[in-house]
């Protein structure tokens, strides 16, 4: 109090930025207009910045004019840093929820209210400026869903827990959203509800998401279908299969009638069975198998034959932690494999004893004819012909065109000998 003279009105410790503003203000006082409430900053000796509250009344003289002026200073430091840190809360929640796509509010009950966030308007494709606090959104949401979500409202109000809720909803733009809600109710004493909060996220991006894996996995199962493809993957940490509907089908079983644990071995054919263990061992031990051919037993008694492949994947570690493989349902190509062996087989046979000569042939010593099986008499030439792939040019050796044309003059004239 000693370092200030009575006159002294404090000015020169207003912050810089805020002294027109409060020197403005004791001008409106002095002209006799009376300013209920003023905030501004000062900067105290040693440097620290605090936020005031200055409160004033003005005295006036029979005259009007003003002769006193009564004031009370509160020092709302604390109070500011409160409201810049729940501004700063309030927009990093905002910013959280515009990042998430995730809207909130607060139902009043009672007073049919509602306080919604920035991003549920962004949600519905609205201004905060065209829905008044009292009014709902119903009329956006898709008219096959609004009978379900008319009875989420009516058991809000009964003060029943609606929990999650998923619904579509057609923006102004008439772009289709998909959405998840979820709310609490509150009760008061007698057990009426007086509020409620909840919050609505955007899942359309999601639903898109799900919408292309269901159909990549009706394609995947459709070509493993046509395919007799099965496929599956094998948590070696969990020992938990996940397996293809084709897979089942291949096996001629129902996915509900295995567990996720279940090996199968039951429908490998036992005499493979020792095999196909030594295969998965040697997989869980991380080694690299090739494709392995079995046959299993199906429930209906069917053998069928198969063809896996198998590849394991490994952690930074080099520790096994998973197994992928398929089965290939090659039965009908196995059969068709052996009938081809089969008709090569009869081919071979059949070629080697088409117009093959075996045994003993009767042939006359003179004449070289050969008896046939029907009892005639054939030339040489003629039945070699009938019963082989051979055929004859017919020529004389020059023993016999000399025993033949020896005295004729043409023929002495050549050197045929």
């Amino acid at each position: 109090r000693n370092e200030v003279n009575p006159e002294d009105n404090l000015t020169r410790w207003i912050h810089p930025d805020d002294r027109s503003f409060v020197e403005n203000n004791y001008q409106l006082l002095y002209e006799g207009i009376s300013c209920e409430r003023v905030e501004f900053r000062i900067v105290r000796p040693d440097g620290e910045e605090r936020f005031i509250s200055a409160i004033t009344d003005v005295s006036f003289d029979n005259k009007g004019a003003p002769v006193k002026i009564v004031g009370c200073i509160l020092d709302i430091t604390e109070s500011k840093k409160a409201e810049e840190e729940l501004r700063q809360k309030q927009y990093l929640l905002e910013q959280a929820q515009r990042l998430a796509h995730l809207g909130s509010y607060e139902w009043d009950i009672i007073n049919k209210r509602y306080d919604r966030s920035d991003e549920l308007f962004r949600i519905f494709g609205l201004t905060r400026d065209k829905v008044a606090p009292d009014e709902t959104l119903f009329k956006w949401v898709h008219p096959d869903d609004k009978n379900f979500i008319e009875k989420g409202y009516k058991d809000t109000m009964s003060g029943l827990s609606t929990g999650a809720k998923k619904f579509r909803i057609i923006r102004p733009d008439g772009e289709e959203r998909y959405l998840l809600s979820d709310e609490e109710v509150m009760l008061d004493d007698r057990g009426t509800p007086i509020r409620s909060i909840g919050s609505v996220l955007d899942i359309t991006e999601h639903k898109k998401i799900e919408e292309k894996l269901r159909q990549s996995k009706n394609l995947l199962d459709q070509a493993q279908q046509l395919a007799h493809l099965g496929s599956y993957e094998y948590d070696i940490r969990t020992n938990r299969f996940e397996r293809s509907d084709e897979l089942f089908r291949i096996f001629g079983i129902t996915r509900d009638k295995v567990d996720p644990e279940d090996r199968l071995y039951q429908w490998i054919h036992p005499d493979d069975r020792d095999y196909i263990e030594k295969g998965y061992q040697a997989m869980e031990a991380g080694n690299k198998i090739g494709p392995k051919e079995f046959r299993i037993i199906r429930t209906d008694g069917e053998e069928r034959v198969i063809l896996s492949y198998w590849e394991t994947i490994l952690d930074d570690r080099g520790v096994p932690i998973k197994n992928i493989g398929c089965l290939l349902d090659i039965t009908e190509r196995k059969k068709v494999e052996e009938q081809r062996e089969e008709l090569i087989l009869e081919l071979q046979n059949a070629l080697n004893n088409i117009k093959t000569l075996k045994g003993l042939l009767p042939i006359c010593s003179k004449c070289k004819k050969i008896r046939t099986d029907k009892g005639y008499w054939s030339q040489i030439e003629v039945y070699i012909q009938t019963h082989t792939d051979a055929s004859f040019t017919h020529s004389m050796c020059p023993v016999c065109v000399k025993e033949m044309y020896g005295d004729e003059d043409w023929y002495k004239n050549t050197n045929i000998e």
